[in-house]
């Protein structure tokens, strides 16, 4: 099932004070979003590969600063996967 055809039919609802609204609205905004829904929709989706891709860069800079016995480097080498 495609993104598009699924039916949106849960809703959740949250406080926030005026600052945090606002700045979510404004990053919604700035990122080319139409609705809150559809921005709070995908970082709430997409946080855990957001966060695995930057692990990832981390983890390869690291490699390629410091060479080790341990570790050969290898493209293929996934971790945390």
């Amino acid at each position: 099932m495609s993104y598009w055809s699924m039916v949106l039919n849960r809703t959740i609802q949250i406080r926030l004070s005026l600052e945090q609204y606002e700045r979510i609205k404004n990053n919604s905004r700035i990122k080319g979003f139409n609705s809150l829904s559809s921005y709070l929709r995908y970082v709430a989706l997409n946080q855990d590969f957001v966060l695995h891709q930057r692990i990832l860069e981390i983890h390869n800079h690291l490699l390629d600063g410091q060479p080790s016995r341990k570790f050969k480097k290898n493209a293929a080498y996934q971790p945390f996967l």
